[in-house]
């Protein structure tokens, strides 16, 4: 299904940063990628057909050598505001070029709703992205929170052919897209011993070509931990959280989506005994209350043709880990 793929990629960069008397910092940076990617045997016949024949057959061209020379770079300024409270802006474009199966894949079934076919001619992702922040320390208690935008040039889509022969064949194309999203995290010492700590993350996912939600995007998710640390032994429990998504594009059910999905909440313990100064035993009980659940990005199969279904993740699972440093 990869006909001799190969994408070999150099970079080079430089970063660096520059402080103020205030306080204040910038950083700054350059990246330089060159790819050439190939598919080697795009020519030669595999299951009575080339991958060029494919390639040809859903997008009007075949494989030839590709060359990019992608530029990268970042610009980023610390503010501190006050003695407790920093903040940042920030703004960076990142170039990420297309895999070997977003580029290369070449599955031909009998019919189109089994074919999978990768475009040799995509274009690189251009990220345009702004991020802005805040953390603040006042007494015990520390907090941080960050937005941002990204406005992506030819986002590289998984999609579905719609209509002429091979409607229903799987394929790549360039699209543009918005991607927005926050987090925020604080944690506090309740006692010099007992440490609590909360953060969320929310993303949104949008294709504005086409006006429809991007296949797996996970939905609001976070947790709350409380650690307990006695120096050579400590011992904490966590609570882990996902609201349900229903925000999925309907067009690639049976591909990449699966379907809206439940949120769920889970509990898991854990605890570490130091034995010496290098070693030290882990152990913990993950889902202590044996709850079904299962994450939003999740399918059972890869290949097209079966039957697509969300996996649950495991039910109450003990673990035990040593571990030693020399």
């Amino acid at each position: 299904m990869w006909p001799e793929a190969s994408t070999d990629q150099t970079g080079v960069f430089a970063e660096a940063t520059r402080k103020f008397a205030t306080g204040d910092k910038l950083k700054y940076g350059v990246r330089v990628d060159q790819v050439d990617a190939a598919a080697a045997k795009a020519g030669v016949v595999a299951g009575g057909r080339t991958a060029n024949q494919n390639y040809t057959a859903v997008y009007g061209y075949g494989a030839t050598d590709k060359t990019e020379t992608n530029v990268s770079g970042l610009l980023r300024y610390d503010k501190a505001l006050n003695d407790t409270t920093t903040a940042f802006a920030g703004v960076s474009r990142t170039v990420r070029t297309a895999d070997e199966t977003e580029r290369y894949i070449s599955k031909w079934g009998m019919t189109a709703p089994d074919r999978w076919v990768g475009n040799p001619n995509i274009n690189p992702e251009k990220h345009n992205q702004l991020d802005l922040g805040i953390s603040q320390q006042r007494g015990k208690v520390r907090w941080t929170g960050t937005v941002f935008a990204d406005q992506v040039d030819d986002y590289i889509l998984r999609d579905k052919v719609t209509t002429g022969a091979q409607t229903g064949a799987q394929i790549y194309r360039n699209v543009d897209a918005e991607i927005l999203g926050a987090e925020l995290g604080a944690e506090t010492k309740l006692t010099d011993k007992l440490r609590l700590a909360a953060d969320v993350a929310y993303v949104k996912r949008t294709d504005t070509t086409d006006d429809r939600p991007i296949a797996q995007t996970p939905p609001v998710n976070g947790k709350v931990q409380l650690d307990y640390n006695a120096g050579k032994w400590s011992a904490g429990t966590r609570v882990r959280f996902a609201a349900g998504q229903d925000r999925i594009d309907t067009a690639m059910i049976g591909a990449t989506e699966v379907g809206e999905s439940a949120g769920y909440t889970t509990l898991d313990t854990y605890g570490r005994y130091n034995l010496n100064k290098s070693t030290k035993v882990r152990f913990g009980v993950d889902n202590v209350l044996d709850k079904t659940y299962s994450e939003h990005v999740s399918r059972r199969n890869l290949d097209l043709g079966g039957t697509v279904e969300r996996v649950n993740e495991a039910g109450r699972s003990a673990w035990l880990k040593l571990e030693t440093e020399f």
